[in-house]
């Protein structure tokens, strides 16, 4: 497991939200889902199966890229896998929404085999390789795209680690804005693509997410990100991310760190 990201602190269970988490390892069916987040799942051999619901034929591809708050579903099983969650609000997923489709894409054969010739077998996958990857392969070509200042000020606060997410307001992040509070509503959905409460519940994945890269439990990391329990950080999870925090702490003897960009600006 990589995990793409800013910074730590000393304190387990403390890191600020990154860029992205990047997972690779036997994969599974996840049933049909959507969160915010752009998702790459690559099969690291063979073909997966993909539709955008239960209402839909299976199609097959080597790759796929899925735009945040899309519904898909993805039959991986048999195959060895590689899974990127990548923040659209940071630089690269700002970079990769600029040229994106409004569907989960099909990843161009050609481009499937080269990506898996850059990152080689599962068993020896590196930091170098995956950087490369991340940043010629899905981050080069398109120019970020422009955030209303206002809102990446508050997204910004927002991703600190010492901010308390449940406790938010929305007259204090209006404020912030300099804003009233619907007109701040407003602009907020339309930056961002979700409204605050959902965007604040996805930062809360988020920090547990990280979490779960330090510490022992998935309850520590419900704690950490204010979760009532586990179970309720496990249902959050399966909904929003199409898999449950016990796989995190399952891969994260290979977790790693990298700095791709720094929080969104304007």
């Amino acid at each position: 497991m990589l995990i793409v990201g800013h910074s730590r602190t000393a304190h387990p269970g403390t890191w600020a939200w990154p860029a992205g988490l990047i997972v690779w390892g036997p994969g599974n069916h996840t049933s049909s889902h959507a969160h915010h987040s752009i998702q790459v799942v690559m099969a690291l051999s063979g073909r997966l199966k993909t539709r955008g619901s239960s209402a839909e034929r299976w199609g097959s591809a080597g790759a796929v890229i899925v735009p945040p708050d899309v519904t898909h579903e993805i039959d991986a099983r048999g195959r060895t896998i590689l899974i990127a969650f990548i923040d659209p609000e940071s630089a690269l997923g700002r970079a990769m929404t600029a040229r994106a489709a409004r569907a989960m894409t099909k990843v161009a054969d050609s481009d499937v085999q080269r990506w898996r010739r850059l990152l080689g077998p599962s068993s020896s996958i590196r930091e170098a390789a995956l950087r490369k990857w991340l940043e010629q392969e899905l981050g080069s070509g398109t120019e970020p795209g422009v955030m209303d200042p206002r809102v990446a000020t508050v997204i910004r606060v927002l991703r600190e680690r010492t901010v308390d997410l449940e406790g938010t307001s929305l007259g204090s992040l209006a404020s912030l804005a300099g804003l009233s509070p619907s007109r701040f509503t407003h602009l907020f959905a339309a930056s961002v693509g979700i409204p605050l409460r959902r965007y604040l519940l996805w930062l809360r994945v988020q920090r547990a997410g990280a979490a779960l890269s330090s510490v022992q439990t998935v309850t520590e990391a419900a704690y950490i990100a204010g979760f009532s329990d586990a179970a309720h950080l496990t249902r959050t999870f399966r909904r929003m991310l199409g898999i449950v925090p016990s796989e995190i702490l399952r891969h994260r003897a290979r977790a790693l760190e990298v700095r791709l960009d720094d929080p969104p600006h304007s």
